[in-house]
C-alpha cells in the first residue's frame, strides 16, 4: 500500500509531496514553490518510464520540462532522518490534481529546469 509524505526545503522555499510505493520508490512527486505554493512539478514515475521506453532521452527531457521528475533513489536510501511528515492521500491528491492542471496549461519552454531532490544533503 502506498504512503504519502511531505517535506519542506527552506533553502529554495519548496514543499515536496510524495506518493511512495511499497518498494520505497516515489511513484508520484509534487513540488510547490513559495508562500503561494505555486506548482513547479507534478511527475509520475510510470509516465517517465513510458517516455523513456517510447522515445529515449529526448522524450524524457520533454516530459521533465513540463512535469519535472521523480527522485532518483528510493526513500530508504535517502539521508536517515530527513525531515518529513505523513500526510493523507486526500491532501496529496488535491495537490496533484491542481498541480497537473496548472502544468498542463503552462508553456513548457517557460519553466526552468531543476534538479530532482533525492533526500541527500551532500
Amino acid at each position: 500500500m502506498a504512503s504519502w509524505i511531505r517535506s519542506y526545503w527552506d533553502v529554495e522555499d519548496i514543499t515536496f509531496l510524495w506518493e511512495v510505493g511499497d518498494d520505497g520508490w516515489v511513484t508520484r512527486s509534487v513540488e510547490l514553490v513559495g508562500p503561494d505554493h505555486r506548482p513547479q512539478a507534478a511527475a509520475m514515475l510510470a509516465e517517465e518510464l513510458h517516455a523513456r521506453d517510447r522515445g529515449g532521452l529526448p522524450a524524457v527531457q520533454a516530459y521533465e520540462t513540463r512535469y519535472g521528475g521523480t527522485p532518483e533513489a528510493p526513500v530508504h536510501e535517502w539521508d536517515t532522518g530527513f525531515p518529513h511528515d505523513e500526510i493523507s492521500r486526500e491532501l496529496f491528491e488535491e495537490a496533484w490534481e491542481q498541480s497537473r492542471r496548472v502544468l498542463e496549461q503552462a508553456d513548457p519552454g517557460g519553466r526552468h529546469r531543476r534538479s530532482v531532490w533525492c533526500g541527500r544533503t551532500d
